[in-house]
């Protein structure tokens, strides 16, 4: 071989060298368990300012006192064979015979269950929505419970405990279902 292309061997043998040696000392002192990735940052709560709650009561109805004045009112004339009088009768305003001629009624004050039956045994069917106002059309013999019409042609039956009644004096006794 020429002493030329010894020359040249030598000299690519001593580049081949370096180039390896470098690649060698780079991945020898490099540390490849953390350098290149940084955990990502978790975000934190930063509270607000909360703004105030403002409560607006919401108003009462006013109701009219009733007047003492009396009210003039004409006896039927089918109450002539009972022995009443026929004519005119006076009946003071604002007594409870005067809310007899009123429909009963309930006030459910917040949600209330209604069931098939009048006790706690029975299933429940539905429930009322607060302050809502249903007819009642029948009670239990210890009116503890009341039944409501729901639809108009579906009953249902809620505990007296839990509602606010009204005009209840001639509401008829009515037969519970079986459980």
């Amino acid at each position: 071989m020429k002493p030329r292309y010894w020359s040249l061997a030598i000299v690519l043998v001593l580049v081949n060298y370096l180039i390896f040696a470098t690649l060698f000392t780079f991945l020898t002192e490099t540390s490849f368990s953390g350098r290149r990735s940084k955990p990502t940052p978790v975000p934190t709560f930063t509270p607000a300012l909360a703004e105030p709650i403002i409560v607006v009561p919401t108003p009462e109805p006013i109701t009219p006192e009733p007047s003492p004045t009396p009210t003039r009112v004409i006896a039927p004339e089918s109450n002539a064979g009972e022995g009443t009088t026929i004519g005119d009768s006076v009946i003071q305003a604002g007594l409870e015979s005067g809310s007899e001629a009123g429909n009963a009624y309930l006030t459910s004050p917040g949600s209330v269950n209604i069931r098939s039956g009048p006790g706690s045994e029975y299933p429940i069917i539905g429930t009322l929505n607060p302050n809502t106002e249903m007819p009642i059309v029948g009670r239990n013999a210890d009116a503890t419970w009341w039944q409501i019409d729901i639809t108009g042609s579906s009953t249902g039956w809620v505990a007296n405990t839990v509602v606010q009644a009204d005009y209840t004096k001639n509401v008829p006794v009515v037969e519970a279902p079986s459980p």
